[in-house]
């Protein structure tokens, strides 16, 4: 078979080569297998592989996501603790008038308070309150340590701390009003929780869902309405004006009359 592409190819000895004449010859390149898309991008001729980035005209339309707000996240529930703080300071200074005003305000008891360290002082206070215990920084001291609290309280280094943060129990009124409103803020934080779980929970009638919800909100409102706190110094002078009154009337009897 001749040799079509090789011009140089030397004739055989005594003879003139002439190329032959190719007649209507269509070079067609034979099909690779490859598709090639009039606007995709071809390999790269050093055997890199195509760019994967598709045109402009192509691309997708990516979708915003909305942004996070990351400030909602891990947020501690209302509380105060410089607040707490204040009414174990008013406490451990003057234990005799403080807790009783702090009985008679704080319905919910220990559960007013958020840090449970100050949960733990409290219902120690309460309980050596109502026993009759005598109250100071070192029957305290002893009384947590008794019942193997006094190390999860922060010791006795953490109750002085408490004691020396007021300078006086004049603002006790002032903190438990501070810790009363955080507590209200904390019920109805759980309360709305609650009611968003139970609205995707639902499957029966809406009315009584809205009944059980507003016989929650309607809780909260009922403990938050407690008698006004009065200041210490107010309970003090009645207490001063009841005593001075009961000696003037010495011997005379006191009631309505019946016959």
């Amino acid at each position: 078979m001749q040799d079509l592409y090789n011009p140089q190819k030397q004739a055989p000895s005594g003879t003139s080569y002439s190329p032959p004449v190719a007649h209507n010859l269509c070079f067609r390149p034979e099909p690779l297998g490859l598709s090639i898309h009039p606007m995709q991008d071809l390999p790269d001729e050093r055997g890199g592989a195509a760019s994967e980035e598709p045109r402009p005209d192509f691309k997708r339309s990516r979708r915003v996501r909305p942004k996070l707000d990351i400030t909602s996240l891990d947020r501690l529930p209302p509380h105060s603790t410089e607040g707490e703080q204040g009414v174990l300071g008013c406490i451990l200074l003057s234990p005799n008038e403080a807790m009783g005003v702090c009985i008679e305000t704080l319905k919910a008891g220990a559960e007013t308070f958020y840090d449970q360290r100050h949960q733990l002082i409290y219902q120690t206070l309460a309980d050596m309150y109502d026993n009759k215990n005598p109250i100071d920084l070192i029957t305290v001291q002893q009384k947590l340590k008794d019942s193997n609290q006094l190390e999860a309280v922060g010791g006795l280094a953490y109750l002085s701390s408490l004691q020396d943060a007021v300078p006086s129990a004049a603002n006790l009124s002032y903190y438990l009003e501070i810790i009363r409103e955080k507590l209200v803020l904390r019920r109805m934080l759980t309360a709305c929780t609650s009611v968003v779980a139970r609205v995707y929970e639902h499957q029966g009638e809406v009315d009584a869902l809205l009944d059980e919800v507003e016989r929650d909100i309607l809780r909260i409102s009922e403990d938050r309405e407690t008698t006004t706190i009065k200041p210490m110094k107010d309970l003090v002078r009645g207490a001063i004006d009841m005593i001075q009154e009961f000696h003037q009337r010495a011997g005379v009897l006191t009631g309505l009359a019946t016959g």
